[in-house]
């Protein structure tokens, strides 16, 4: 998963997706998102769409500084999946990541927070994309949703 994509957010038809799945001390990262955007109140992997030429990689790290005011080292793919989302396709990367510092939370989120296994947010309180990637998480750090 290195380069450009060169198609920009769009592959056969799909929106091409980035989030971060951001571990520490055996909890992970999630953001809510602010009550006017798209999914308001919704917890989620912070992220978004990757733009014409960047690599999955570079978008997250620009989404990442842009919406919590953080640098990011971006590492290895967790999770893929895809998702028709009313009448749109969605290919979505939850790609492993670490913060350079504290994330702060900008206009996209109106709450930030860490969140241990068995108290993660399901539906309907989750962005539509990011199950099967909280999913992978359980599953990796060696906890399954039963």
């Amino acid at each position: 998963m290195s380069g450009p994509i060169g198609t920009g957010a769009r592959i056969d038809g799909e929106t091409l997706v980035v989030g971060a799945v951001v571990e520490r001390d055996g909890r992970l990262f999630l953001a809510r998102r602010a009550a006017g955007e798209r999914h308001g109140g919704r917890w989620e992997l912070p992220g978004g769409k990757v733009e014409r030429g960047e690599s999955p990689e570079r978008a997250l790290e620009r989404e990442l500084r842009e919406e919590l005011s953080v640098g990011a080292t971006v590492s290895t793919l967790l999770a893929e999946s895809a998702a028709s989302i009313e009448g749109r396709r969605y290919r979505f990367l939850a790609l492993e990541a670490a913060f350079d510092r504290e994330p702060v939370a900008g206009t996209a989120h109106s709450e930030l927070g860490w969140f241990a296994p068995d108290s993660l947010p399901a539906e309907p309180d989750l962005a539509p994309l990011d199950a099967p990637a909280l999913e992978a998480w359980r599953r990796r750090i060696g906890t399954s949703k039963s």
